[in-house]
């Protein structure tokens, strides 16, 4: 007969997440600290995760969210916050894919400007983590409302996981196919500086800088000004001065990485024989010093060489 379970030990009461405890769920998920475990980021930062355990601080909310589990028993109470916030992050993807349709959220009779034969995909709108701002069309804005009226912890979840890799990746590349390789891009691209030609940063940095002077020429009208050139100095032609200096742009080419010749099958099997050669004759010289190492001894066992005689060869070697 087989043995019927004992039930001596206390029982796990039930959880019954309502709109207050999944409030408070969130409001624990968005401190910085846990931020910073659980996904590896800060508020307004990426950090790496640190060394704390994702599970302490599981069981650090289930205390405070569920204090009756966590005080029978800690690590069931632990998974059943992890289990709620996957809820939650299944939930976010599921309503965050129409955000990621191209032409979603558009009317009738109104059409995608993004043209098939290009090999990058852009969506037509990308929300940022912080909800709409005043860059995002009328369209995206009552979409993203539309969502929020659906489900009222949408904004919250879209600022933990819009930017996340792992949820949303920053781009996509399909296969080669008969249009060629498409790459849709999830997250708006961000252009690096050192892909910028440098003559093009060079003038952008030029007329920010005097975007700045003239700023500060009117923030601080008592700054004097020098006179007009007087009528009686005669007028010379000067050659027009380039804005950029060659100095400029010989530095920025200097600085601009050259990538890495690859190694042939060749060379990876020279590298491998000749790393093969030298640990080869690395062992066979251990082996001769301890050869010679032996042979001391004996000799010395023999009676051939004094106690101090010994000690000096052993260590002349």
């Amino acid at each position: 007969m087989a043995r019927k379970k004992t039930t001596d030990g206390p029982q796990i009461p039930a959880v019954t997440w309502n709109i207050a405890m999944i409030w408070d769920l969130v409001s624990q998920i968005e401190k910085p600290a846990h931020l910073k475990v659980l996904f590896g980021i800060k508020e307004d930062s990426y950090d790496k995760k640190t060394g704390e355990r994702k599970v302490a601080v599981y069981q650090a909310i289930a205390q405070a969210l569920i204090p009756e589990v966590a005080s029978v028993y800690l690590r069931t109470a632990g998974d059943r916050i992890k289990k709620k916030i996957e809820w939650l992050k299944d939930r976010y993807v599921k309503l965050a894919a129409k955000l990621k349709q191209t032409g979603g959220g558009l009317k009738d009779g109104e059409s995608s400007d993004i043209e098939d034969d290009s090999p990058d995909v852009v969506m037509d709108f990308y929300i940022p983590p912080d909800g709409p701002d005043e860059n995002t069309p009328e369209s995206a804005r009552n979409l993203f409302e539309q969502l929020t009226e659906q489900w009222e912890f949408f904004p919250n979840c879209h600022r933990i996981w819009a930017t996340r890799p792992n949820i949303n990746p920053p781009a996509v590349t399909t296969g080669v196919g008969p249009n060629g390789r498409k790459v849709t891009w999830m997250q708006p691209p961000v252009i690096r500086d050192e892909y910028i030609d440098p003559v093009l940063l060079a003038q952008s940095c030029a007329a920010n800088a005097a975007l700045q002077e003239s700023y500060n020429h009117e923030a601080n009208p008592d700054i004097s000004t020098p006179p007009p050139p007087s009528q009686s100095t005669i007028p010379r032609r000067h050659m027009k001065t380039p804005s950029i200096s060659f100095d400029a742009i010989e530095k920025a080419k200097a600085s601009i990485k050259r990538i890495p010749q690859k190694c042939s099958f060749e060379d990876c099997i020279l590298d491998i024989q000749s790393q093969n050669v030298k640990n080869m004759n690395a062992h066979l010289s251990e082996e001769c010093k301890i050869k010679k190492r032996k042979l001391l001894m004996e000799e010395y066992k023999l009676g051939l060489w004094s106690l101090v005689q010994y000690r000096q060869k052993q260590f002349s070697e």
